[in-house]
């Protein structure tokens, strides 16, 4: 059995990075920007046709990807600040593509929270989803007062299902 950890970093034998263990079964990065804490972001998302850097890990409530990093952390502002820099004072992410779990920090933008909210209310005039599918009459859902598209989550069950197949073996 390993012994606890007394608040010491102490350098990993497989990637020579220094870590920090809270505890005997879980090794976190010392410092936020690491190789391990990139490559473990950079394994959370996939790349739609659209240019999105859709989040396929935890998300809130409200749709936006959670990332831990030292501390829980909303994934489009880690991204931001990992490609971009610190999101300035005063100031809030706005996604330009519409999709609360894109990462992608070229559809970012530092915006005050008055014009998010402005270009959010116009987004309800959009006539296709972040992937491109028309919102016809029978291709849009309603839940909780938000439309949705009915082809994303068709596809979005397909892969789930697909996975959950593999790792189960299940024919």
């Amino acid at each position: 059995m390993r012994a606890r950890c007394r608040g010491q970093a102490r350098a990993c034998a497989v990637c020579a990075t220094q870590h920090h263990a809270p505890s005997a079964r879980r090794l976190w990065p010392v410092r936020e920007g690491g190789g391990v804490t990139t490559s473990r972001f950079t394994s959370k998302f996939i790349v739609t046709p659209n240019g999105c850097w859709q989040w396929t890990a935890c998300k809130s409530p409200d749709g936006y990807g959670r990332f831990y990093a030292g501390k829980a952390r909303k994934a489009h502002v880690y991204s931001y600040e990992m490609h971009v820099g610190p999101v300035p004072s005063g100031l809030e992410l706005d996604h330009l593509c519409g999709n609360r779990d894109c990462v992608n920090p070229a559809h970012l933008e530092a915006v005050t929270h008055q014009e998010n909210v402005a270009r959010s209310r116009n987004r309800s005039d959009w006539t296709a989803c972040p992937n491109g599918h028309a919102f016809t009459e029978e291709n849009t859902g309603l839940y909780r007062g938000k439309r949705y598209c009915k082809e994303c989550r068709r596809e979005r069950t397909r892969r789930y299902m697909r996975s959950w197949r593999e790792t189960r073996h299940v024919g």
